[in-house]
């Protein structure tokens, strides 16, 4: 006969092994981590977001792309600016930051310098995020999250 008696701290511990990414739509209060420039090989730019929910879990990958090549504003530019205003922030800039990030043909996380908009960082805020589903190249399906709206 097998018994097993309560542990409470072993309880407590249960929820360290399971996964700390953010998969759920849903609204989240937290704060964005990194607010990366990106480009897209079309000459697209953008914003990629990290955000960390108050209970430590986390959504990486977050895009809202903001202009085309030739400056033509996109829909992310409107989403950009709602986050600005909820942040109480009237104008970013991008500044030069070292951060690690997965290097596949090394294999390994790499320190790399990207632009970031430091001040969209590190200051409460509101995120709604929305499961979108979608088929790869290979046909395979996959999910990602993506920015719905941002809230204070």
């Amino acid at each position: 006969m097998t018994t097993y008696k309560l542990n409470p701290e072993t309880a407590k511990q249960a929820d360290k092994g399971q996964s700390q990414a953010i998969d759920t739509t849903g609204a989240y209060t937290g704060t964005f981590t990194l607010a990366k420039q990106i480009i897209a090989s079309s000459g697209t730019e953008g914003v990629e977001f990290t955000f960390q929910a108050d209970d430590g879990r986390v959504a990486r990958y977050l895009t809202l792309y903001t202009q085309k090549a030739d400056g033509t504003e996109v829909f992310g530019m409107g989403m950009l600016h709602s986050l600005m205003t909820c942040l109480k922030v009237r104008e970013i800039a991008s500044e030069q930051i070292t951060i690690e990030e997965w290097d596949r043909n090394a294999n390994a996380k790499v320190p790399v310098d990207v632009e970031n908009f430091t001040s969209l960082c590190n200051k409460p805020a509101g995120v709604v995020l929305q499961k979108s589903h979608y088929l790869s190249k290979a046909g395979e399906e996959k999910w990602k999250l993506e920015i719905y709206g941002f809230f204070d």
